[in-house]
């Protein structure tokens, strides 16, 4: 009884607070009246609340903006030799069923690759609670599309599935939804994509001129990559049996 009385107190204090001149349409959610909300820069909603929306975002940045690159023609492959512009290089969304598939994949290596999915994977020490996490994971990123400078892309970006397997996964225009994910019981560095290239010397993406990055999707292009609207999640493909 005591508790229905505390908030029952505490639902009037929240209320008498509220300016009467305030029309009806007006008022706040009495949930946020009372929870105000601690939003990131996007809420992304992914089951695993031991990785921070912060860090969703900063890795999907990351890879967007390198995308961005390639499609604007500004990517360097071999010193001095830059990649062509990309025709409609597709933005990459952050896919929550693809996060815990990855998740369940990171610490049980024995669980199959969803069909068509492409995959990159780093090895990263969290062995100290206080290590940055980001930080660690951006060096593994670098290092991962750090591959492009193996080889000179600059008339023909295909997939070299022997020297540059990493890079073309995470470059490929092709895709539009992935995740990342890290677990302390692998020390490993997890990414999932939901295309790759189907096989090896297969082009990247098409090539262009200035003024061709969103040649067939000038209605929803963004920043020179093409977004989807909507962008349709992946399945939950994987079972942690």
């Amino acid at each position: 009884m005591w508790l229905s009385a505390v908030i029952v107190a505490v639902i009037a204090n929240v209320l008498s607070s509220v300016s009467a001149t305030i029309a009806i349409g007006e008022l706040p959610s009495l949930s946020l009246l009372l929870f105000p909300s601690h939003q990131t820069k996007k809420e992304f909603g992914c089951y695993d609340h031991m990785i921070s929306d912060e860090w969703r975002q900063a890795v999907l940045d990351f890879h967007n903006r390198n995308r961005r690159m390639i499609a604007e023609g500004k990517q360097e492959s071999k010193p001095g030799k830059m990649m062509p512009v990309a025709k409609d290089m597709n933005e990459l969304y952050w896919d929550c069923n693809i996060e815990y598939n990855a998740f369940l994949r990171n610490c049980n290596g024995n669980i199959a690759l969803p069909k068509g999915y492409g995959e990159v994977s780093a090895s990263i020490k969290l062995a100290n609670e206080h290590c940055n996490v980001t930080e660690k994971a951006f060096a593994a990123l670098e290092q991962l599309w750090n591959e492009v400078t193996k080889k000179d892309l600059s008339a023909d970006p295909n997939y070299d599935e022997a020297e540059q397997k990493n890079f073309g996964i995470m470059a490929f225009h092709d895709t539009t939804g992935f995740a990342c994910t890290y677990s302390k019981c692998s020390d490993k560095l997890l990414c999932l994509y939901n295309k790759k290239p189907a096989n090896n010397g297969d082009p990247l993406y098409d090539k262009g001129a200035t003024g061709d990055e969103c040649l067939s999707c000038q209605l929803t292009c963004v920043e020179n990559l093409c977004t989807q609207d909507p962008y349709v999640p992946g399945e939950v493909v994987l079972f942690d049996y």
